[in-house]
C-alpha cells in the first residue's frame, strides 16, 4: 500500500496537465480517510492565465490577454518577439490544457470530490513574494457570475472527497462476494454443491447491498444524482433485456416464454430476472433515500425511518423489490448515517468462525431475512477481513482491482459464464471439476473487465456507461 497523507497540495499545476481526470483519481490513493486537497490554479481567461509571464521578451511578458487570441496569431507573435521554439510549445501546451473554473468545479463533482472552501483572488497572494503585490480578494459581486469571473480571478480550493478515499477492504469484500456469485452461477456447481449454495446465497449479496447503502452518495445534486442513477438504469436495462431474451434458448430461472415489449418492459421495471436484479434493488432503494434524505427535513433517524416505510411499501405492495435485500441497504444507511467507520461494525476476528459455523448447521437460517440470516452475513464480513489482513500483498492488490471494477463484472459475467459452459461440453470438459470452476472463473472476471476495457479503447463506454473511461 502506498504511503498516505493527511493533505496534498497542488500549487499552480493542474492548469498544466491534460488528463486532469486521471490525476485527480490517482491522487485519491494517497489521501488518508478524511484527507484534504488543496489546489490552486488561474483560470485561463484571467490577464496571465496563459503564463505568457514567462517569456523572456520583457514587453511580451507583460501583456495581459494575449493568451486569448487564436494560436496561430499568438503563435507568431511569441516567434515575432524572438521566443524559442520551446518556450512557444510550452505555452501553446498550455493553451491546450486551458482550464476555467466551470469546468474544474464540473470535474471535481465527476471525480467525486466536494469543495469544502474555495476563494478568489484578484491579486495572487504569492505575488507579494514574486512582484511585491499586495494580495487582494475579488469582490463576492465579480466572483459569483460564473465565466465572467474567470476574467479577474486566482482561485484557491480546499476540497475532500466525498468518499473519503477509497477504503480497501470493502474493496476486497466487493471482490469476494463477485467471486462467490459467478462460483454458484455456474450451475453444475450449485447443483452438487446445494448446501454450499444455500450457505453462500445467504450472505453474498446481502453483504454486498450493505456496503452498497454504505458508500451512496446523497449529498449531489438532484440532476447530478440522477443523472449517475440513469448511467446505471441504462446498461441495466440493455443488459436486462438481453439476458430475458437469452433466457429462451438456455434454462434460466423464471426466464420468460415469448418475446414481447409489455414483457420486456416488466421484466425491467417490476420483476428482473438473473443477477440484474441487484442493480434494479440498488437503483430503487437509492433514489428512495435520496430524495427522502434530500427534501425532507428531519432527523437522520425519521429519513431512515420513512425511507424504510417507503421500501416496504414497495416490497409488499407493489412488489417491486425484496424487502429483505431492501432491509440490508438501508442498515449500510444506518451505519453512514451514525457516522461510524464500516470496519468498527464489523471487528476482524478469526472467532467469528465458531458462531458462523454454529448458524451455518442449521438449515432454518439459511435464509437473509432471519436473524440467523443477518448474523452469517455480519460474522462473515468479520471473517473475510480477518482473512484479508493475512493475505500476501500481490493477492490484495489484485482483489482492489476486482473489487473496484464489480460493475462490468456483474454485467458482463452472465454472458460469459454461459458461454464457458457451453464450451466445456464442447472440449469434453467435466464441469463439475476444480480445475473448471477455477479456469470458469477466471475467464468470466477477467472477461468482464476485457470487454469493459475495449468499450474504453472503442470509445463506447460514455454511451453505454455515461463515463469517458470505466476501467
Amino acid at each position: 500500500m502506498e504511503e498516505a497523507f493527511d493533505i496534498i497540495l497542488i500549487h499552480d499545476v493542474i492548469e498544466h496537465i491534460s488528463e486532469k481526470y486521471r490525476l485527480l483519481e490517482h491522487i485519491k490513493r494517497f489521501l488518508t480517510p478524511g484527507g484534504l486537497l488543496f489546489i490552486s490554479f488561474p483560470p485561463w481567461q484571467m490577464p496571465f492565465g496563459g503564463h505568457q509571464q514567462i517569456c523572456l521578451n520583457k514587453y511580451v511578458s507583460r501583456l495581459p490577454f494575449i493568451h486569448l487570441l487564436p494560436a496561430d496569431i499568438y503563435s507568431s507573435l511569441l516567434h515575432h518577439f524572438g521566443e524559442s521554439q520551446a518556450r512557444i510549445d510550452e505555452l501553446l501546451y498550455i493553451r491546450k490544457c486551458r482550464t476555467s473554473i466551470e469546468l474544474f468545479e464540473k470535474l471535481l463533482c465527476t471525480s467525486h470530490y466536494r469543495i469544502f472552501h474555495k476563494q478568489f483572488w484578484f491579486i495572487n497572494p504569492h505575488y507579494e513574494q514574486k512582484f511585491h503585490l499586495k494580495p487582494r480578494k475579488l469582490p463576492r459581486l465579480i466572483g459569483s457570475i460564473p465565466h465572467l469571473r474567470n476574467f479577474f480571478l486566482y482561485l484557491m480550493l480546499l476540497s475532500d472527497t466525498i468518499m473519503r478515499n477509497r477504503i480497501h477492504e470493502l474493496d476486497y469484500l466487493k471482490c469476494l462476494f463477485i467471486i462467490l456469485m459467478i462460483i454458484f452461477h455456474l450451475s453444475h456447481i450449485g447443483s452438487k454443491y446445494p448446501y454450499a449454495k444455500s450457505i453462500v446465497y445467504t450472505f453474498h449479496m446481502p453483504a454486498f447491498l450493505l456496503i452498497s447503502g454504505y458508500l451512496i452518495n446523497v449529498h449531489k445534486k438532484p440532476e447530478i444524482f440522477l443523472k449517475a442513477m440513469a448511467w446505471i438504469f441504462i446498461p441495466y436495462t440493455i443488459m436486462e433485456i438481453s439476458y430475458a431474451c437469452m433466457s429462451m434458448l438456455f434454462p434460466v430461472w423464471d426466464g420468460i416464454k415469448e418475446i414481447s415489449a409489455s414483457v420486456l418492459l416488466g421484466k425491467v421495471l417490476l420483476d428482473p430476472i438473473g443477477p440484474y436484479w441487484y442493480l434494479h434493488t440498488f437503483i430503487l432503494c437509492g433514489t428512495t433515500y435520496y430524495f427522502v434524505h434530500t427534501y425532507l427535513s428531519s432527523t437522520p433517524f425519521i429519513r431512515l425511518l420513512v425511507t424504510s416505510s417507503l421500501l416496504l411499501l414497495f416490497s409488499y405492495i407493489f412488489h417491486l423489490l425484496t424487502f429483505a435485500n431492501a432491509f440490508y441497504f438501508m442498515a449500510g444507511t444506518a451505519i453512514h448515517l451514525g457516522k461510524r467507520p464500516f470496519l468498527s461494525c464489523f471487528p476482524a476476528s478469526f472467532l467469528a468462525i465458531i458462531p458462523l459455523v454454529f448458524l451455518c448447521s442449521q438449515p432454518e437460517n439459511l435464509n437473509r431475512g432471519t436473524l440467523g440470516g443477518i448474523l452469517i452475513t455480519g460474522l462473515v464480513i468479520s471473517l473475510s477481513l480477518y482473512i484479508y489482513k493475512h493475505l500476501p500483498h500481490t493477492v490484495k492488490q489484485a482483489s482492489l482491482f476486482i473489487g473496484k471494477n464489480t460493475l462490468p463484472i456483474l454485467l458482463f459475467s452472465p454472458r460469459l459464464y454461459r458461454t464457458v459452459q457451453t464450451l466445456s461440453a464442447f472440449f469434453f470438459v467435466r464441469p463439475d471439476r476444480i480445475c473448471f470452476l477455477c479456469t470458469a472463473t477466471v475467464i468470466t472476471l477477467y472477461g468482464s473487465i476485457f470487454i469493459a476495457f475495449c468499450l474504453d479503447k472503442a470509445c463506447l463506454s460514455p454511451f453505454f456507461f455515461g463515463k469517458k473511461i470505466l476501467i
